[in-house]
């Protein structure tokens, strides 16, 4: 019986058991419960676990159409990748991934990155990323290298070369799942987007 002091118990999964899940799981919440069954765990602490596992939901995979492809490449042209995925209604991933096989540029310009790419690339929101640039662990400097006259107005330029320096002395601050990694490889690869 637990108490109001105690804590729950939390079992850790083994390498076994993380295998066993790999190679059954087939995509489905009825696979996780049968893993269950197998386990003793419930359906739920299984699908967290192939949540934690990184494993792809194969019934949720949906090609990609001649129409699509084509809206992403004009919507690429307009839009970070977060929007792009919104509008489209796929994960970001799936559009950095699909983007980077086609070979379809992701930004219009190369050598600097604006405060909202950068929130879209790094999982975080514009706050956070503020944060980051006000206590100079994140090297950024302003629209043509003025302030602006009215508030809310500033853009932000934030190089290619800082932000790789920040990923490399920060990765612990990023969380894998809002990450963009494909961005994420491409910079700390040197890999550029020229149009």
């Amino acid at each position: 019986m637990m108490t109001a002091t105690s804590k729950p118990y939390r079992h850790r999964w083994t390498p076994e058991e993380d295998d066993y899940v790999r190679v059954h799981y087939e995509g489905t919440f009825r696979s996780c419960e049968a893993i269950a069954r197998v386990l003793e765990r419930t359906p739920y602490a299984v699908k967290a676990r192939v949540s934690t596992l990184g494993l792809a939901k194969i019934t949720d995979r949906k090609p990609w159409t001649a129409a699509e492809v084509d809206r992403l490449q004009i919507l690429l042209e307009q839009y970070a990748v977060l929007t792009v995925a919104r509008k489209m209604k796929r994960s970001v991933n799936a559009v950095s991934v699909k983007a980077k096989v086609l070979g379809f540029s992701r930004r219009n310009r190369s050598g600097w990155y604006t405060k909202a790419e950068v929130c879209t690339i790094l999982g975080k929101d514009h706050k956070w990323v503020q944060r980051r640039i006000d206590d100079g662990s994140l090297e950024a400097s302003w629209h043509n290298g003025r302030h602006p006259r009215q508030p809310g107005s500033g853009m932000w330029h934030i190089g290619e070369k800082s932000l790789k320096a920040f990923i490399r002395r920060y990765p612990d601050e990023l969380n894998g799942r809002n990450v963009d990694f494909v961005a994420i490889v491409d910079i700390l690869a040197g890999i550029t987007y020229d149009t």
